[in-house]
């Protein structure tokens, strides 16, 4: 097998599982474990400083990755 192919098959696998997590939860969505886009609520008001948006966006990363590593690691 290619390393593309076997790329391929790890990267299919994990949005299997991704797919396969959203059913157990009962999350009911045509697009439950394929987003690819984190929406959040308004993190900081058009008033703040240009550094306060900046460490709302940091945050809401961190946020992100932490939750995506938890998630890969219960799924498998």
């Amino acid at each position: 097998m290619r390393f593309d192919q076997s790329l391929a098959m790890t990267k299919h696998s994990k949005y299997e599982r991704l797919i396969e997590a959203a059913a157990f939860k009962k999350i009911d969505s045509p697009i439950a474990g394929r987003a690819n886009v984190l929406i959040v609520p308004d993190l900081t008001r058009r008033a703040e400083s240009e550094l306060t948006r900046l460490a709302s966006c940091a945050v809401a990363v961190l946020v992100a990755l932490a939750r995506r590593t938890a998630l890969s690691k219960a799924v498998g």
